[in-house]
């Protein structure tokens, strides 16, 4: 399944960081909302080689924090 709705959808600025951060702090629990329909275990990927680089991070500290749920970075 694809879920661009939690993702950037494409090329986007170097300092994409603190606006994702704060799209999630608003929205977070409805953008992975869909992400609760999927049987666990599941994994999240995308283009990036490192989480630290990647939205995926930020998605993966939102569950823990709001869902408290384990995380675990393949890598």
């Amino acid at each position: 399944m694809k879920f661009y709705t939690i993702g950037h959808g494409g090329r986007v600025p170097e300092d994409w960081r603190a606006p994702y951060r704060e799209l999630l702090r608003r929205s977070g629990d409805l953008l992975v909302a869909r992400l609760l329909e999927i049987p666990a275990p599941f994994c999240l990927l995308c283009a990036e080689k490192l989480a630290v680089e990647c939205h995926r991070q930020m998605i993966a500290e939102h569950l823990v924090a709001s869902r408290g749920w384990d995380v675990q970075h393949i890598e």
